[in-house]
């Protein structure tokens, strides 16, 4: 990457996340300071390869996967991030459904004493998330390909669990991987 297109991207991150910044302030929900920090950090574009600079800024999501005319994986939008990031505390993480991107923005808001685990069914996700992780610098996040709806590790207990795929229900395992003041964070779907 050219000095021109860091630059570029620099600016697109900061733009988009005064954007995000705005909005939250108005709807009376101030963007915790350590989520603004990850935002401004993470470089979104080194996520999803292929897409131009101005593509990985902007407020949308970004399909990764598709198979059969389905999509079956993406880079969720900023906004829809940047709210459930809001909502979640935790200094060891379980993110359900990886994509590279917020495992590596909750990496950030972990801290240095923090662990983030993230986990997907599907080879072909995981693989591409490893290696976009490793890509922006988060080789210490672990990248687990398995069935989030069984323990991911045997004993393990998490002070935030966050899915970031569609759910109908939530599995006793999660709740189970929970420390008992864990935060979980789940788009849960209801009636469709």
């Amino acid at each position: 990457m050219n000095a021109d297109t860091t630059t570029s991207a620099e600016e697109l991150r900061n733009v988009m996340v005064d954007k995000i910044v705005e909005e939250h302030q108005w709807r009376g929900l101030p963007l915790r300071a350590d989520v603004e920090r990850a935002l401004r950090k993470v470089p979104r574009e080194l996520f999803i390869p292929g897409v131009s600079v101005e593509d990985a800024y902007a407020d949308t999501a970004v399909i990764t996967k598709r198979e059969n005319n389905m999509n079956l994986s993406s880079v969720s939008a900023p906004n829809v991030i940047a709210d459930m990031l809001n909502q979640a505390h935790g200094q060891h993480i379980l993110e359900i459904g990886s994509g590279g991107y917020n495992a590596a923005l909750l990496r950030e808001i972990a801290g240095p004493n923090g662990s983030v685990t993230t986990v997907d069914i599907d080879e072909d996700v995981t693989d591409r998330a490893r290696a976009c992780l490793d890509a922006a610098g988060y080789s210490d996040v672990k990248v687990v390909c398995a069935d989030a709806e069984f323990e991911i590790e045997s004993g393990r207990r998490y002070d935030l669990i966050i899915v970031t795929v569609g759910s109908w229900d939530i599995p006793t395992a999660w709740v189970d991987q929970l420390t008992n003041d864990g935060t979980l964070v789940v788009p849960l779907r209801t009636l469709g």
